[in-house]
């Protein structure tokens, strides 16, 4: 009696069997129907099997420390993984000379090396990187490797600043001055200083007592701009120091010289009317050093008329009128001359044109 109710619950636990295990045969006919064309899975890449950047350096990070000559490093490198690598291209990280690998291609464990070339006598002093990089191809992968070598540049002589830059004004002197530092353990003999120029002087001002990361030669330099035959714009020259040192016997200082007239007269162009009446236009003349302004004379052309005050002020003017009918007026625009005579002589130019009809 007990056997036959537990019949249904048989049947039941049968036909879940037979559910799942046609569920199995459906899968396994749907996977074996896989198109042959289809591609197969993806293999596991370089970087998954464990070869990942297999390019190594010996040392990818150098500390040469002070140096005073151009460096050269040789760089060595191995192929720690398992597959050849070739190597593609070499890139500087700076204007150095990279030399030619002593192998292109690497066998598994196979090492190399490759020069850095560098004159860091041609940089400023202080603390300098180098860099190269690597480019190099392993079972189809393109990859890259950098290493760098810092060192630091410490001339023994140098000159502080590399030039001397000077302003003026006018007739008005400008005063600068440079050094020359010596590392090494006895300062070096100053001989003779001179200079390019009659308007250029120059002269040792101090010399050391005492080594202060460095001997410390101090230079003073004048420049007079009235012993200058160039009256106007920039000028430029250089001060020689002549040593006791064999490897520095002549040291060459280069000076600019920015100068500025002293009397400016503004506006610097004077556009006349064609038609009279109304104020005429004026230019004021001024120092800049702030003394009062003596206009001796205006040269003009015969076109413009000029008017002005003789006596003394502190910004002066000049007024311009045509002196000729419009109709006449050809040969726009001209140049008229301020002549100064106090607080300094100067001829002072300022462009005139006539007025378009349309102004």
């Amino acid at each position: 009696m007990s056997v036959g109710k537990n019949r249904p619950a048989h049947f039941l636990l049968a036909g879940s069997f037979v559910v799942l295990g046609l569920s199995l045969l459906v899968g396994l006919r749907w996977i074996s129907r896989r198109s042959p064309d289809e591609p197969p899975p993806e293999q596991p890449t370089v970087a998954d099997s464990g070869e990942d950047d297999p390019l190594v350096f010996e040392s990818p990070e150098v500390a040469l420390g002070p140096v005073t000559t151009p460096i050269r490093h040789s760089f060595r490198y191995k192929n720690a993984g398992a597959s050849p690598l070739t190597l593609v291209h070499i890139t500087p990280s700076c204007a150095c000379t990279v030399l030619k690998p002593d192998k292109m291609s690497l066998a598994p464990g196979e090492e190399g090396s490759v020069g850095l070339e560098v004159d860091i006598t041609k940089k400023e002093p202080g603390l300098h990187r180098f860099a190269i990089t690597i480019d190099y191809e392993c079972l189809g992968r393109h990859s890259s490797a950098r290493a760098s070598v810092a060192a630091s540049y410490e001339p023994p002589v140098r000159i502080v600043p590399g030039s001397v830059q000077l302003e003026t004004t006018g007739l008005k002197k400008a005063d600068g001055e440079f050094m020359i530092v010596d590392h090494r353990p006895t300062p070096m003999t100053i001989n003779r200083v001179s200079t390019s120029s009659p308007a250029l002087h120059a002269e040792l001002a101090a010399r050391p007592k005492e080594y202060v990361g460095g001997w410390r030669l101090v230079f003073a330099v004048r420049y007079d701009p009235a012993k200058d035959e160039a009256k106007s714009g920039d000028v430029s020259g250089t001060v020689f120091v002549q040593t006791s040192c064999l490897d520095h016997p002549t040291m060459s200082i280069p000076v600019v010289v920015s100068r500025r007239e002293r009397l400016r007269a503004a506006p610097a162009t004077v556009v006349l009317p064609r038609e009279p009446g109304g104020a005429p236009p004026r230019v004021v003349v001024r120092d800049s050093l702030g003394e009062q302004v003596e206009i001796d004379s205006v040269a003009c052309d015969k076109t413009v008329r000029a008017a002005f005050e003789r006596a003394p002020a502190f910004a002066p003017n000049v007024s311009f009128s045509l002196a000729i009918p419009p109709a006449d007026s050809g040969g726009f625009p001209v140049t008229a001359v301020i002549r100064v005579t106090k607080p300094c002589a100067q001829d002072i130019p300022v462009t005139i044109r006539l007025a378009d009809s349309a102004e």
